[in-house]
């Protein structure tokens, strides 16, 4: 009996040693696979996101994040107007072994406008999730959540797959009125209208909704005419990767100053 007790505790040894060894030991696999050991060179390119605020009464923004091949935060812009480059802005990137990040940039004049993006990296390195801080001089103006993908490169976005549809929204000018527009394959206006101001089809509109940069969604500047000669101007527009959101800032003739967000069923 003793020996066979011995046996089989030697035997439960070794299958135990070899399940360990092999990866069958399910509490064993799931520890090496979170143990991905990520860096800064899993943050390089392309990223695109929609910020969404923690307020019922905000409204979700796009966004999108650049980091060269040094791993800098060269670029960043939403589509309320705020940008962050190196010229005018301090950045800043983290990245730790078990994939959390840390993303900054503050402008270093006018409003001062900063902000954060605290996430995580999935193992594929592809997604980072996480919460974002709106500060305004150092000050937290805005809370909420992101979900960032990276884009696959040139051609990412196109005129006929994101844009070429009826769109309708709000411009928050010095009025805020509603703004449609209906733009075709080739980026021409075809109808719309901003408050009483009706956009002319086609001729001085034709083309004229076009990718500034297709790698992350910006389009323009845009300027479209209507039927009383005044011209709706978006000096720059981002649009989701799905084509359901676009936002952007701009003037308008009469209108003023302000910013123009629009939605595509």
């Amino acid at each position: 009996m003793r020996q066979l007790l011995t046996f089989g505790l030697l035997l439960c040894a070794i299958l135990a040693s070899g399940a360990c060894s092999s990866g069958s030991n399910p509490a064993s696999g799931q520890a090496a696979a979170g143990k991905a050991n990520f860096s800064i060179n899993d943050v390089k390119g392309d990223w695109l996101a929609i910020l969404e605020p923690d307020s019922p009464s905000g409204l979700s923004t796009p966004f999108y994040l650049r980091v060269d091949s040094s791993g800098t935060l060269f670029r960043a812009a939403d589509g309320r107007g705020n940008e962050w480059r190196l010229a005018d802005s301090v950045t800043s990137v983290e990245v730790k072994t078990k994939g959390s990040t840390r993303f900054t940039m503050t402008q270093t004049g006018g409003e001062q406008i900063g902000l954060q993006l605290t996430g995580t990296l999935t193992n594929g390195g592809n997604v980072h999730s996480g919460q974002y801080v709106y500060e305004v001089a150092g000050v937290p103006e805005e809370t909420g959540s992101y979900q960032a993908t990276f884009s696959s490169g040139e051609g990412h976005f196109t005129v006929a797959d994101q844009l070429a549809k009826s769109w309708s929204g709000t411009a928050y000018l010095e009025e805020i009125v509603d703004i449609n527009v209906q733009i075709d394959a080739g980026g021409t206006v075809t109808g719309g209208n901003l408050d009483t101001f009706q956009y002319l089809s086609g001729g001085v509109n034709t083309g004229i909704w076009q990718f500034f940069d297709d790698k992350v969604g910006r389009i323009g500047p845009v300027n479209i005419t209507d039927d009383s000669g005044y011209v709706t101007s978006l000096w720059y527009v981002l649009v989701d990767e799905n084509g359901s959101l676009m936002q952007g800032p701009g003037k308008h003739t009469i209108l003023g100053l302000g910013t123009a967000r629009m939605l595509s069923p």
